[in-house]
């Protein structure tokens, strides 16, 4: 069995009132706290579960994914549907993923439903538009 060693870094500086965690930017420069949502609160609306994802980085760069289970505040599971399915979910960390939308009605189901199928999962990734809009 693997053992992972996690070093958290503290910052000099404050990242502002009430976020509790370093700030980041998301693709239009907003600030988005990444660990937003981890633990009890993973499935409200500001949290990972349930939003889509577009791989930064690796070898998957450009792969469309939902995030479908939080291992950490820095690592999550994604699935496609089709080559990362529910069942083998691929481990990500979430500074090479580009956060998008969020689907409550399967946030809600991953918290305390029955698990989703691939289907589902292809199916919410369809409703997306395909490319940047314009």
């Amino acid at each position: 069995m693997r053992q992972y060693n996690y070093v958290l870094l503290a910052l000099d500086e404050d990242p502002g009132p009430g976020t509790g965690a370093a700030p980041w930017n998301d693709a239009e420069g907003r600030p988005m706290t990444v660990g937003a949502g981890v633990g009890a609160g993973a499935d409200s609306p500001g949290g990972l579960l349930g939003r889509l994802a577009t791989s930064r980085s690796g070898r998957d760069t450009g792969g469309v994914y939902l995030v479908i289970g939080v291992e950490s505040a820095t690592v999550v599971l994604v699935a496609d549907g089709r080559h990362r399915t529910v069942a083998r979910p691929k481990r990500k960390n979430v500074k090479h993923l580009e956060l998008g939308a969020i689907f409550p009605a399967v946030a809600e189901r991953l918290a305390a439903g029955p698990p989703l199928t691939d289907e589902e999962v292809r199916a919410a990734i369809a409703t997306v538009p395909a490319g940047p809009p314009g």
